[in-house]
């Protein structure tokens, strides 16, 4: 069976592994980490990782002190694949690697998972805080008009409101007919017009 092929150290089965969908495969895959061969264990921590995605990261950890180079090669192009953050104390201690390879490769996954975060983070945040997190152009607007906006934003939110002529933020525009400010109150009764015309 693929298993016992797999247990007796044929790559190809090791391989297969990863590809059948099973996760119950993964405690046969795990195993294979400790094998004496090192393509077995390089084959078993791709499989593990394609079987269980970010299961896997702590059960690869300990394979970056793998006497075997390739091993920890194989652990670093994990790393950088799944831009997990939970390898990055290990790809900082495989800076001091014994070989120039890995250490290059180390640097380069953890400024690819460095900046694949930061970025994230700063996205979701400018997302958020513009309101373009929104399913639609008029919710986007709604966010935009709100009070504490600058008043320019929310002026022109108003005035596209009432471009779009959405029925829905009728609700919305005739609260801000109430506005304090009389320009805001002014923009949104001539979305309303615009809407009702």
């Amino acid at each position: 069976s693929l298993v016992e092929h797999a247990r007796g150290g044929k790559v190809e089965a090791v391989s297969a592994l990863g590809e059948c969908q099973d996760r119950k495969q993964a405690d046969v895959l795990t195993t294979l980490l400790g094998h004496e061969a090192s393509g077995v264990r390089r084959a078993a921590m791709w499989s593990l990782h394609k079987l269980v995605g970010a299961d896997a990261v702590e059960l690869l950890l300990p394979l970056a002190r793998d006497k075997e180079s390739d091993v920890r090669a194989s652990l670093i192009a994990i790393a950088a694949t799944s831009l997990d953050r939970r390898f990055a104390p290990m790809l900082l201690g495989l800076l001091r690697d014994s070989t120039s390879e890995n250490r290059e490769a180390a640097q380069k996954a953890l400024e690819a998972i460095d900046f694949y975060h930061t970025q994230t983070a700063r996205w979701q945040r400018l997302l958020s805080d513009t309101g373009l997190d929104a399913p639609s152009a008029a919710e986007a607007l709604v966010k935009q008009a709100r009070a504490g906006n600058d008043k320019a934003v929310r002026l022109a939110a108003i005035t596209s409101l009432g471009t779009l002529k959405v029925a829905e933020t009728l609700p919305v525009l005739i609260q801000l007919m109430q506005d304090p400010d009389a320009d805001i109150a002014a923009a949104a009764k001539a979305a309303v017009a615009k809407i009702n015309g």
